[in-house]
C-alpha cells in the first residue's frame, strides 16, 4: 500500500489505516454479488467476515438470503446482517481448536463475500499474535491480514460454497504467498480472477493494487476461467464489468503461480 498519512479518519472518526479498512465501491459490491447469486442462485446462508458498513451485502438481503457478518468495531447502522462484533481470525482459531484430528470445519454458509483487511505488517495484531497466527496458518504464513482471511474462509467452506473478494493482488505473485496459491489451487475452482486498476481506492488515499477473485470450494467445479487484465482506471473497469468484457481461458494457462503476464499495467 502507499505511503500517505499515518492516520486516516472516516466520518466515524475510525482510523482506516488502524484497522485495514477501505470501503468498497457500489459498483463492486453489486457485480461480485451478482455474480455470486448468478453461479448458485438457490443458496440461503451468507458471511461476510469484514462487513465494514456492509457494502457487500444489499443484493443478498434484496434477495432473501440469512445474512451473518463480523467486524471488529460496529461501523455504522446495521440494516442487511445479522451482527456481531467479532475479530474472524479469532473465531477461525476456535474453531480449529474445536477440531478432532482431521476434521473439517465446513461451516453452513453457501457464499462467502468480503473486502479483507488491507494494512499488511505494519499493524500490531499481526506483531503480537505473530507465533499464534504462524502456527494457525502454517503453511500458509501470518503475512498480512488479508491472506490470512482468505486462507481462513477457504478453509471453512463447505463444499460447493462461493467465496467472493476484493483484495490485494499480491498474492497471486509474492514467493511467500506460494503457501496460500496452493491452497486455492489444492482446494478450490476458480471462476473469475479480474484485475482491478490502481486508482480504485485512491479517493480513500490507498493506493493498492488489487483484484476480484471469485471461487467454489470443491475441484469438481472447474471450467474454464473468465479473466481480464488490468484496466488504465476506475471508468474502464465499470465498462468491463457492466459489459462482461472477460476472456475465458483454461485454467492451465493462468496457473496462479504464473499469473504475472495477467498482472501487467
Amino acid at each position: 500500500m502507499g505511503r500517505f498519512k499515518k492516520i486516516l479518519v472516516d466520518k466515524n472518526g475510525v482510523d482506516r489505516r488502524a484497522i485495514g479498512y477501505y470501503s468498497t465501491p457500489s459498483f463492486i459490491s453489486e457485480y461480485l454479488s451478482n455474480e455470486l447469486l448468478k453461479i448458485n442462485p438457490n443458496g440461503h446462508k451468507v458471511l461476510d467476515p469484514a462487513v465494514g458498513n456492509e457494502e457487500l451485502l444489499k443484493t443478498f438481503f434484496l434477495n432473501g438470503k440469512e445474512i451473518d457478518s463480523f467486524d471488529i468495531i460496529k461501523h455504522g447502522e446495521i440494516r442487511y446482517s445479522n451482527f456481531k462484533i467479532q475479530d474472524f481470525l479469532s473465531y477461525y482459531s476456535e474453531l480449529k481448536t474445536l477440531l478432532f484430528f482431521a476434521e473439517e470445519i465446513k461451516l453452513e454458509y453457501d457464499y462467502y463475500i468480503a473486502n479483507p483487511p488491507y494494512n499488511c505488517h505494519e499493524i500490531n495484531y499481526i506483531k503480537d499474535n505473530k507465533q499464534k497466527l504462524s502456527k494457525l496458518f502454517n503453511g500458509i504464513g501470518a503475512y498480512n491480514m488479508y491472506s490470512m482471511f482468505l486462507s481462513a474462509m477457504i478453509d471453512c467452506a463447505k463444499d460447493g460454497a462461493l467465496i467472493g473478494v476484493i483484495t490485494s493482488d499480491s498474492f497471486l505473485t509474492a514467493t511467500m504467498h506460494s503457501g496460500l496459491r496452493q491452497q486455492i489451487l489444492n482446494s478450490c475452482s476458480i471462476h473469475q480472477l479480474i484485475l482491478c486498476p490502481n486508482d480504485l481506492f485512491l479517493s480513500q488515499k490507498a493506493d493498492v493494487r488489487t483484484c476480484i477473485i471469485i471461487l467454489q470450494k470443491g475441484k469438481q467445479y472447474q471450467s474454464k476461467i473468465k479473466v481480464a487484465n488490468r484496466p488504465q482506471n476506475t471508468e474502464h473497469l465499470k465498462h468491463i464489468l457492466r459489459k462482461h468484457e472477460l476472456v475465458e481461458v483454461n485454467i492451465n494457462s493462468i496457473i496462479l503461480i504464473q499469473v504475472a503476464s495477467y498482472n501487467q499495467v
